[in-house]
């Protein structure tokens, strides 16, 4: 014998699966390369990563996030592709761009969405066999907007001051910077793919009165036979 209890209330339920946004939150706004949410602009121009990043009406970055790719002996910006707008909705706006690296087809999308993370996916589809020599995402932040480190492996989280000599650890999957009122932090769910897997892998350095957040994604030559896909993001907060 057994007891059929009545289906839960959300059987079947649609919540969560709309582009319904939630109060008080506001739909993004996507326009002229400038993606705006609640108290934060993310101004791309022409690119497919950000040149500027505006938190509570403060320019946070020194300079644009820059996405090094060395391979077939050329060495390029993926950050500064020329960007098309995708598909767009109240809770996600939406931007790719394609290049071809010698035998290496790049395909990069940008997704921001409503409460201000920002998702990069990146794609390499080799023709036959390549080879990426090396792939570092840098983020320089102002000083002023980095005075405090907040590391987290998803389970534990501790703050620290943030000192000249800078910090690297081996991955994790959240890396924030911040004063007391706002910061931004550069996020991740997996390190596949990252070589070598080390201490080095997640860098800030500091330099003058710039605090550079840099992933070290590829440090030593990949061969790549197959298509794979780095996922990363970043998030002005709050």
């Amino acid at each position: 014998e057994f007891t059929q209890y009545d289906k839960p209330r959300f059987w079947h339920s649609q919540a969560g699966v709309d582009h319904s946004v939630p109060p008080p939150w506001t739909p993004v706004e996507s326009s002229g390369g400038v993606a705006r949410v609640w108290g934060r602009e993310y101004r791309f121009g022409t690119r497919i990563l950000p040149q500027q990043i505006v938190n509570q009406g403060a320019e946070m970055l020194a300079g644009p996030v820059r996405l090094l790719l060395r391979a077939a002996d050329q060495q390029v910006d993926l950050a500064a592709l020329s960007a098309n707008d995708g598909p767009s909705a109240p809770d996600a706006a939406a931007r790719s761009g394609t290049a071809q690296i010698g035998p290496l087809t790049v395909h990069c999308r940008t997704s921001t969405e409503f409460d201000g993370l920002q998702r990069y996916d990146v794609q390499f589809t080799p023709a036959g066999e390549a080879r990426i020599d090396s792939l570092v995402l840098e983020v320089p932040v102002k000083r002023e907007f980095a005075r405090f480190l907040l590391p987290s492996s998803g389970r534990f989280a501790a703050a620290s001051e943030l000192t000249a000599d800078g910090w690297a650890s081996a991955f994790v999957p959240q890396v924030g910077a911040g004063n007391d009122d706002i910061g931004l932090a550069w996020w991740a769910e997996s390190d596949q793919y990252w070589k070598p897997q080390d201490e080095q892998m997640l860098q800030v350095a500091v330099e003058d009165e710039v605090a550079t957040i840099r992933a070290a994604i590829v440090r030593e030559p990949l061969t790549v036979n197959h298509p794979i896909a780095y996922l990363f993001g970043l998030m002005a907060t709050p």
